[in-house]
């Protein structure tokens, strides 16, 4: 059978759908059939094991199956039984095979119910007390029991086939529905509801119901079981129970045996009018009468020692300070051990009881009316009370009927029938009856009325006591309309009721309760939905709560918080109590939305916590003082901590010895101060006094004291402060004291004084008098200071006006300043001045104080200033005209110098010659510098030098700064590095040209004075965050000379080098530290420096700018390059290559020399590519390369080399790197992604190298400037005519230049013919560049503008933007080079013809491994979605090297087939063409090894690499 099994295994590994098919059905055992041997059938263990447990016969099973055959259905059902006539059901699924007499067999086998069972299930369905109906799928009765039909009044065939939800009243159906849900979510599952439907006469009847989902064979719910019972009553009874508990007058209580009190039900309330809350946890024999305590307690103990239950009269003492009479029936609860009261008011049985008594003794004088008639009812005798309460006299009365007398027409009718009713049968009755006076005065009776037999038990007389109860009925009335208030209170303050029934745990909730938790009216509060309810803190303790109430009958009184059905959070107090003794059993309790007492308690805690931190930080002692009217003693309540910094003592020693505080004071102040309390105390108003008292060494304090009242039912509160005020009373003495001296300041002031009011001037000092030519104070006063003013002052606002402003402004200011003019009174001359405003208080009065200083001397200075500066503003405009004039005249000159010997060193000359003109152009050049220098200087001295940030390129930055400086490094032998940071971001926002002048300045000088080893610029990051600029490090280290630390400072300063000598070996104005310095100050930055005479210098600057983040740097390095061999001798160097592979997971192995680099390629470590540098000790690069390349006898293609140079123009070079097979050739200092950019082109395919496809995608560039094109040179110097246009000659060899002497001359010119391209000089004669650029382009108004391009000194603040403005298209600044004439008719005339032809030269390569025209067919010629594609596409081909690399190293060749598959869905979706051919081989790769697979993996590398080298033409394509 083992080969059965065999089988089976494989075809289960073949075939999803078998597996599927076994998975998704819970079987207890499988089978399986060969095609021709069906009668072999193999059981797998869990069936054979399953029949042997339950003692069937697999032999039975297989004689059954035989049954069946050819076995063409797919379900039958077998039934077996065991010997112990246990029987099962079988049910048995096949499972066919494609184009196989294959079968597999699935069983699911289960036991049949037997009869027993059965039994009981019909007798639950006859059952009388228990519905039991069953519905479809459709909700639709499928059965309904007798009971069902008989509470209901249905008839089966009446019922069967209709919808359930027929006759449950509508607010119930979605309860309904959502508990079906459940029954298919949760299937043979009972799950709860309580629904309610109308029986036969209309009334709603509630039942508690069960459904549960009944599944078939395969778990499939086919009905709803559904059973229920009848709960109305148990509900109503609920209900019933919850109003008589919120409702009763009897006080129910739980106490502890030590008599503290843990509950109080709110009749408490009512009958003590004692708060709840007050006496919750408080002892209970407080309230006790002082005689009954011991009762009491007996009565108690002998509850715990002897018997559980007890009753006790006593008396407990009221709110008001009564004292009511209680019966309390006592109960000892072994659960809780607590003692539970309920207590009922006997006050008024115990009155009766003492009346009784003294009726006995004196009833002619008791109060009570007494009336003695005889057996038909007619009066015979009444008391003096009756008299009096009725007016009658008792001649009036006799033989009459008291109704007759006493009865009114509000007197109640049913009241008088029973009365009547009792005496005609002659039975005692008690009644309370509104009766009247002899003078129609209503008043209320008590009135009891007793027989009186004789010894025949004959009635011979009726006596009737009468209690008039009018106050007691007005206080019921009082206290009928309080308990309704109390009522519709509770409604108000939202006290709910809830009971829990048991044990089905279902939960009832009454109006208040479901608006207190916001649910709908439909809403079911079942147990589980309603803890949801509570915020998850409170859920556990809710439910503990809950727990140990059923289980162990303890009560519980618990705060929680909630959040509503409609998201609202409250906070609730839910007490709970066990009811043993109901039928159910029941848990029930009150619930109380208490949110505004806990938002209260929490204001209270923080005005609490807010008035402990005022009274801890005050300076002084607040307090409470209060008086007793009752006993005419004074205490002190509450006393603040300051206390013991004014008085010495506590605040307890205070409120435990108020005469403390009265003690301390001195006689002469004591009897004032108690004076004044008491007047206070008479008057009620606020109580303020100053006082002194003694320390305890002796000295006098000063005290102030201020309280204010407050009025309670037997006392008067006063909420007062007491502040020392000891240094105040010094200071006001000082003050006195010191008026003298202000006196004397202000008489004796140099600066004139007023002082003045609302009503002019009150006084001022002699200074003032003198001030304004005035002799006499009376002159002055009582004028307004607008008076001695000029009616309009300087700034033609009227003085009068100008003061009243002034004034108004000082009400918001403690002072103010401002110049004002004044008129002399004898001379009528007006004068500056300057003048102080501030307010001071005299006699209680508050005055303005004017200090005024005639300020002509110092307004004299300040227009002699003025007129300086101007002078000084005007030498600056010259000087700046001067400088731009200068810079045009100069660099005129200089920019024919420059460029003629450019041209000159570009032909035919000897040696001597070329010499002779190098050192003319060298020394044209740093001439050139100088004066750069100069005006820069010039520029930032007058401030005049601005910065112009914008986005830049950090690594390009670095790339051409390092580029400007190469050529001068490597000619004195220099090694270049270029060091930036891989963690910099790439984008910075900076000014690119002055970040530029301060790093070729610190390289230019690093150059300069360094003779041999290294120079290195370096870029890193020293802090970072998000939303903040990052501070960068620019820093320029060199090998040379140094500087001596005393000299380190001294080259910071213009015109200054280290000494001497230095300028006289190294040549240089000194001012190009300056200059950088004073640029990095503008960037909030500042030069730095490390320095070691002889070894080397460190110049470096901390600047932050804003960064933008850009993606990794953009490469398609083949997976084959691992490992590299870095030979270099220059160890900075090493590490940054090492740095640049370590940053794409390049393994790199770094040696010093040829010897080592020769040594580890002889021991056999492998590497992918060598970096090979030139300049090298014992071994130069290419002799090395020659090494490997003859005597190691590895070629290109085993051991690709790159070789470091540093220079590019060596044609020897370029000759031997060809015939070495040196396929890349890098100038260094080396640029990342120049280095990446080499490295991805490698191994870009056999037939594909990296010059090949240079030389293919780079046009020659000569082939741009063979076009015909129109050239306007306008300029008026000869020699930069004759320059210009030589130069333009030799670059547009085809093209027209037509020249103009000044701007007018070419408007003319260029009316005659629109030129393709104008440079235009800006300074000329006649018509100036500016207005020249204006002209065209008004001329040119609807038509495409032509290029043109500015030459300018460039040396003006503002003069490229003016240009710009002027309608010129770019700038040039001089002297003009040959290169920058090119790059400009490059950008502005060429642009198109060379995209052209780029695109022409790719459209042949690309043809290979791209279809264009397919790609735009299946895009629509959408040519935004096509670069969408590409980009998306090249980002999954370097995501898919790596991931299949790592599948390779674990020879998962599943995944490898998987990921190809995925690779050549990407690539025809974009058309590449090749790329998708070589995926499919690799996915259809029968057997895959690992050589077959890395032979495919390579190809598939270099395909990639070879599209990321063209991707710039389909971009061009598109």
């Amino acid at each position: 059978m083992n080969h059965v099994k065999i089988e089976l295994f494989e075809e289960v590994k073949n075939h999803p759908a078998l597996f599927d098919w076994m998975i998704s059905n819970s079987f207890t055992g499988f089978g399986f059939m060969q095609p021709n041997e069906t009668d072999t059938i193999w059981f797998n263990t869990a069936l054979v094991d399953f029949f042997q447990k339950n003692t069937l016969a697999i032999s039975e099973l297989k004689a059954e199956l035989q049954k069946f055959k050819p076995f063409s259905i797919d379900f039958f059902r077998i039934t077996l039984s065991n010997s112990n006539h246990t029987s099962f059901a079988v049910d048995t699924k096949l499972f066919h095979f494609d184009n196989s007499n294959k079968i597999a067999f699935g069983f699911y086998i289960e036991e049949i119910v037997k009869e027993e069972k059965i039994d009981i299930l019909s007798s639950i369905i006859q059952s009388r007390a228990y519905y039991v109906v069953t519905t479809d799928l459709f909700g639709n009765y499928s059965f309904v029991n007798e009971h069902f039909c008989k509470v209901f009044s249905f008839k089966k065939e009446e019922i069967v086939g209709k919808n359930a939800l027929l006759n449950i009243i509508p607010e119930d159906h979605q309860k309904c529905q959502d508990t079906v849900g459940l029954c298919f979510q949760f299937p043979n599952k009972p799950h709860p509801v309580i629904l309610r439907k109308p029986d036969k006469n209309g009334e709603v009847v509630v039942n508690a119901w069960e459904f549960s989902g009944q599944t078939d064979a395969q778990g499939n719910v086919y009905e709803i079981l559904c059973t229920g019972y009848n709960i109305t009553d148990q509900i109503r009874i609920q209900n019933d129970l919850s109003v008589l508990v919120s409702t009763m007058s009897d006080i129910l209580m739980v106490v502890g045996t030590d008599f503290k009190i843990k509950y109080l039900s709110n009749s408490w309330e009512r009958l003590l009018n004692q708060s709840v809350e007050g006496w919750l946890g408080a002892n209970y024999l407080a309230l006790i009468h002082e005689a009954d305590k011991e009762k009491l307690t007996i009565a108690v103990q002998s509850i715990g020692e002897s018997q559980t239950q007890t009753s006790v009269e006593y008396r407990i003492l009221s709110f008001s300070g009564e004292w009511i009479w209680l019966r309390s029936s006592i109960n000892y609860d072994e659960a809780t051990k607590n003692l539970v009261f309920t207590s009922q008011n006997i006050s008024d049985n115990k009155e009766k009881e003492e009346k009784l008594k003294e009726l006995a003794l004196v009833a002619s004088q008791t109060t009570d009316a007494i009336i003695i008639a005889d057996a038909q009812g007619r009066i015979t005798w009444i008391n003096k009370a009756y008299q009096e309460l009725t007016g009658y006299s008792l001649e009036e009365v006799l033989g009459r009927k008291p109704s007759e007398l006493i009865h009114g027409p509000l007197t109640d009718q049913k009241t008088i029938e029973k009365i009547r009713e009792a005496i005609k049968n002659h039975v005692p009755i008690s009644e309370v009856i509104l009766n009247y006076t002899k003078d129609k005065q209503p008043y209320w009776i008590d009135i009891t009325i007793n027989p009186v037999f004789d010894e025949h038990n004959v009635c011979t007389n009726f006596i009737a006591v009468e209690r008039n109860i009018s106050a007691k009925k007005i206080a019921e009335d009082e206290l009928r309309a309080t308990k309704a208030s109390l009522l519709q209170t509770s409604e108000v303050a939202l006290v709910g009721g809830w009971e829990l029934t048991l044990p089905d745990r279902a939960l009832y909730w009454n109006e208040i309760t479901r608006s207190i938790f916001e649910v709908e009216p439909e809403f079911s509060p079942a147990l589980e939905k309603s803890v949801n309810f509570y915020t998850p803190e409170y859920r556990n303790i809710l439910i503990k709560s809950l727990d140990d109430c059923i289980s162990n009958h303890k009560s519980f009184d618990i705060e929680m918080e909630i959040i509503t059905q409609k998201g609202a959070k409250k906070w609730l107090r839910l007490i709970g109590k066990m009811d043993t003794e109901s039928t159910p059993q029941k848990a029930y309790g009150v619930v109380q939305d208490i949110t505004k007492v806990k938002i209260a308690e929490a204001e209270a805690k923080k005005s609490t916590l807010l008035l402990q931190k005022l009274s801890s930080q005050v300076p002084g002692s607040l307090y409470l003082y209060e008086f007793s009217e009752n006993t005419g003693k004074f205490s002190f309540p509450y006393v603040s901590a300051g206390i013991s910094e004014i008085y010495e003592v506590t605040p307890d020693e205070v409120i435990h010895n108020p005469e403390l505080i009265f003690s301390r004071i001195i006689p002469e102040d004591q009897q004032r101060v108690i004076d004044s309390m008491e007047l206070a105390l008479l008057s009620f108003d606020r109580w303020e006094q100053e006082f002194r008292i003694l320390d305890s060494k002796g000295n006098i304090k000063w005290l102030r004291a201020a309280s204010t009242p407050e009025k309670t039912a037997t006392s008067s509160l006063w909420h007062g402060y007491l502040q020392d005020i000891t240094k105040k009373k010094e200071i006001e003495n000082e003050i006195t004291n010191s008026e003298k001296k202000f006196k004397s300041l202000f008489d004796f002031s140099s600066d004139a004084i007023f002082l003045f009011t609302e009503d002019g001037v009150i006084d001022c000092n002699d200074a003032a008098l003198k001030l304004l030519g005035m002799t006499a104070k009376t002159q002055i006063l009582g004028q307004n200071p607008a008076d001695f003013s000029p009616e309009f002052q300087p700034n033609g606002q009227k003085s009068i006006d100008s003061v009243n402003e002034k004034l108004e402004e000082l009400t918001n200011r403690e002072f103010y300043n401002f110049e004002f003019v004044h008129k002399r009174y004898d001379t009528g001359e007006n004068f500056p001045c300057d003048i102080l405003l501030n307010t001071i208080e005299l006699g209680g009065k508050k005055v303005v104080q004017s200090v005024i200083r005639d300020i002509t001397a110092r307004k004299e200075t300040e227009a002699h200033l003025l007129r300086a500066r101007e002078q000084a503003e005007a030498a600056s405009r010259s000087k700046s005209e001067f400088l731009a004039n200068m810079s045009h005249e100069i660099r005129t000159p200089l920019n024919g110098v420059i460029g003629f010997t450019d041209l000159l060193l570009r032909t035919q000359l000897d040696e001597t010659q070329r010499q002779y003109m190098s050192t003319v152009h060298q020394s044209a050049n740093a001439l050139l510098d100088i004066i750069n220098d100069i005006l820069d200087f010039s520029k930032i001295e007058a401030g005049k030098l601005e910065l112009a940030p914008e986005k830049i390129d950090l690594l390009e930055l670095g790339g051409q700064v390092a580029d400007m400086i190469k050529f001068q490094a490597h000619r004195k032998d220099l090694e270049m590095l270029l060091n930036i940071s891989p963690l910099v971001n790439r984008f910075i926002h900076a000014d690119p040209v002055r970040l530029r002048q301060v790093l070729v300045n610190l390289l230019g000088n690093a150059v300069k004075f360094t003779q041999s080893g290294e120079i290195e610029l370096k870029v890193e990051v020293l802090s970072s965050s998000p939303n903040n600029p990052t501070l960068f490090r620019f820093s320029v280290r060199d090998t040379g000379v140094g500087i001596e630390p005393k000299n380190q400072q001294k080259i910071f300063e213009a015109f200054s080098q280290e000494d001497a000598s230095t300028t006289r070996k190294f040549g240089g104005t000194g001012l190009g530290l300056t200059i950088a310095n004073k640029l990095l100050a503008l960037m909030n930055s500042k030069l730095q420096l490390e320095s070691t005479p002889g070894k080397g210098s460190i110049f470096y600057f901390d600047v932050s700018f804003e960064t933008e983040q850009a993606g990794p740097i953009k490469t398609n390095l083949p997976l084959s390059i691992e490992k590299v061999l870095i030979v270099d001798d220059n160890d900075t160097n090493r590490l940054i290559i090492h740095e640049m592979l370590a940053l794409k997971q390049i393994q790199s192995v770094c040696v010093k020399n040829g010897i080592e680099a020769l040594d580890k390629l002889k021991s056999g470590e492998k590497f992918d590519v060598v970096l090979m540098d030139y300049h090298m000790p014992y071994l130069d690069g290419i002799e090395t390369s020659l090494n490997i390349r003859k005597k190691l006898a590895l070629n290109a293609d085993q051991l690709p080399i790159v070789l470091l140079s540093s220079s590019s123009d060596d044609d020897s070079l370029q000759q031997i790197c060809q015939e070495l097979s040196i396929q890349q050739k890098l100038v260094k200092p080396i640029k990342i992604q120049q280095f990446y950019d080499s490295l991805a082109t490698l191994h870009a395919g056999k037939d594909t190298n990296s010059s090949r496809t240079s030389d293919n995608l780079v046009t020659n560039q000569d082939e741009y400037f063979q076009a015909k094109m129109d050239i306007l040179l306008v300029e008026d110097n000869p020699v930069n005519m004759l320059l210009a246009t030589t130069f333009l000659n030799k670059i547009v060899p085809n093209g027209t230049v037509v020249k103009a002497h000044n701007g007018a001359e070419a408007l003319l010119k260029f009316q005659e013919k629109r030129p393709d391209i104008m440079f235009l000089d800006i300074q000329m004669p006649v018509m100036n560049g500016y207005e020249t650029a204006t002209a065209i382009r008004k001329l040119e108004a609807g038509k495409n503008p032509v290029p043109i391009i500015a030459l300018t000194a460039g040396t003006v603040v503002g003069e490229k933007e003016r240009c710009l403005e002027a309608g010129m298209s770019d700038y040039i600044t001089k002297p003009v080079l040959k290169v920058t004439i090119q790059k400009m008719i490059e950008k502005w005339v060429l642009e198109q013809p060379k995209t052209e032809i780029l695109k022409a030269q790719s459209v042949e390569r690309l043809g290979v491994h791209f279809d264009k025209n397919e790609l735009i067919e299946r895009t629509g010629a959408n040519g935004k979605l096509i670069i969408q594609l590409l980009d998306l596409s090249f980002e999954q081909t370097d995501s898919f090297l790596v991931e299949i690399q790592q599948a390779i190293l674990v020879q998962d060749w599943d995944l490898v087939q998987s990921l190809a598959h995925k690779l050549k869905g990407t690539a025809y979706s974009v058309s590449f063409l090749k790329l998708g051919k070589i995926a499919g081989e690799l996915e259809e790769i029968k057997e895959p090894t690992l050589e077959k697979v890395q032979e495919l993996i390579q190809e598939l590398t270099q395909e990639i690499a070879c599209l990321g080298a063209l991707k710039p033409a389909m971009l061009l394509l598109n």
